[in-house]
This record gives C-alpha cells, sequence and structure tokens, in this order.
C-alpha cells in the first residue's frame, strides 16, 4: 500500500488529499482522516480499532504480542486501553477508499500520458492522441508505449530503427526515393537514404548517423579542451605580466626615493 501511495508525486497526493507519514507504523491521512498501516500492509488487512483508529493486522497483532504478559492492552495513537484484547474488524470503509484511490490515479497518469501541444502525438491512437515515446524511422511513424510495444515483442520488428519522438518525419525522408535518411554522406555532407547509397553515393565515405555523430562530438571535445588549455596558458601569462608590473612599479619608487635624498 505504502508503495502504491508513494507512487502518487506530490501534487497528485495534494490534489486528492492525501499525505504520507512514517513512524513506528508508516501513515496516511485522507482528507483528515488518519490510517496507520505497516511496510507491508494491505487493505484487505486493515484493522478498525473500538477507538476509532485502524492498523494493519500485522503491526497490531506484533505490538499486542508484547503486552500479553501485562494484560493490558493500548492503542498506539490515543492510548485508550483495555483489559481483554479487542477483537477487529475488517475495515471495508478503508479499502473502498484505496479502490476509489487507485482508480484516481490511474486517471491521473491516463490524463499525463496525452499528447500536449510541444508533445509528438502518437500515430496510431484513435480519437485523443497519447504522447509518443518513439519514431520509427522504418515505419515513419511515431508510437506510445502502449503501441510501441509490438516492435519490442516481434523479431521482425525489432530490426527497425527507432529514434526519440520526431515530429517532423518530413525532414527525414529522401526526396527522390522518399525513404528513412538513415546513412550521412561524408563526401557530400548529408544525410541519404540506403537506395542512395547503392547509386549515386555507392563510392562515397558513408557512415551511420550515430557514427558521424559522435565524431563531430569527439572531436569538439578536442577542441573544447585544447581551447581550455590556451585559456590557461594565456591567464598564467596574464598573472606573469602583473607580477612584472608590480616589480617595476616597486622599483620607480626605489628610484624616486634615492633621486629625492640625493637631492
Amino acid at each position: 500500500l505504502n508503495e502504491f501511495l508513494l507512487s502518487f508525486d506530490s501534487r497528485q497526493r495534494s490534489s486528492l488529499g492525501i499525505s504520507v507519514h512514517y513512524g513506528s507504523c508508516s501513515s496516511f491521512s485522507l482528507r483528515g482522516s488518519l490510517f496507520l498501516l505497516g511496510v507491508s500492509g494491505r487493505p484487505e488487512e486493515a484493522r478498525h480499532y473500538p477507538c476509532g483508529h485502524n492498523y494493519c493486522l500485522d503491526c497490531i497483532n506484533d505490538y499486542w504480542d508484547q503486552s500479553d504478559s501485562v494484560g493490558v492492552y493500548l492503542c498506539p495513537q490515543c492510548r485508550r486501553s483495555f483489559n481483554v484484547r479487542p477483537e477487529l474488524n475488517r475495515n471495508t470503509i478503508l479499502t473502498e477508499i484505496i479502490e476509489k484511490l487507485k482508480a484516481a490515479g490511474s486517471d491521473v497518469a491516463l490524463s499525463q500520458s496525452y499528447a500536449g501541444p510541444e508533445d509528438v502525438p502518437c500515430d496510431v491512437c484513435p480519437g485523443r492522441k497519447r504522447r509518443a515515446v518513439k519514431t520509427c524511422l522504418t515505419c515513419m511513424a511515431s508510437y506510445c508505449e502502449s503501441h510501441l510495444q509490438p516492435h519490442r515483442e516481434f523479431e521482425a520488428l525489432k530490426k527497425h530503427k527507432l529514434v526519440e519522438p520526431n515530429g517532423n518525419l518530413e525532414e527525414k525522408i529522401c526526396e527522390k526515393h522518399l525513404r528513412a535518411l538513415e546513412v550521412f554522406c561524408r563526401t557530400d555532407g548529408t544525410c541519404v537514404c540506403l537506395l542512395c547509397v547503392a547509386t549515386e553515393h555507392k563510392s562515397h565515405d558513408t557512415v551511420t548517423p550515430e557514427e558521424e555523430r559522435a565524431g563531430r562530438q569527439s572531436q569538439l571535445d578536442k577542441e573544447k579542451k585544447g581551447l581550455r588549455k590556451r585559456i590557461q596558458e594565456t591567464e598564467k601569462r596574464l598573472e606573469e605580466m602583473k607580477e612584472s608590473v608590480v616589480k617595476i612599479q616597486v622599483s620607480w619608487s626605489s628610484l624616486t626615493v634615492l633621486v629625492i635624498l640625493r637631492v
């Protein structure tokens, strides 16, 4: 239950009126009503105490087992005492609340998965579109988490090229062959499709976009490293120049004093 409650982010818990607390027995409150449940507590194990408080069965039994020798059983929250170990009834209200929370949580999660103005929508979703998590350059379509599953389950689809969601697929298509631009031609400095590689770019130096990106990133890192080194060298020379200026000023001051003394 605690894992379920913590699966809500702070904004969702606030909107549902939930607050989570920790102690010897974890707890949560809903619209001001307090419920105490152990770490392994489940809604069906929640028990209603005669004084009105709620505990998971395992937690309260462990707590009361320590009181058997004394013969006095206290409520951990309000400290009300009972001479006879109370018989606890299953809390059906709490179970209903948890079920409602689960339903509300599902609704919130579902609403957050819909594509917004800045998101790439799923091309397969009927009606309201969910947010795409991947774009397939082989299918030339974008998919939400649910509709992406076939690409992860079927061997034939696993070979497709998946990239981060891209809403401008027109820019990824070869105008001549209407196929995905999957190769970078270093000779011409442009992206081409596989048919281009087999024809007019046949003898050119070609690599995958990922390889080209990695190569350029490596070159950029080297240039940044060289630039940092030059900056450090320049700063060092500036410090040396400052020290020289100070020495000249000291020498000039000393010379001025000597001249004055001689005069």
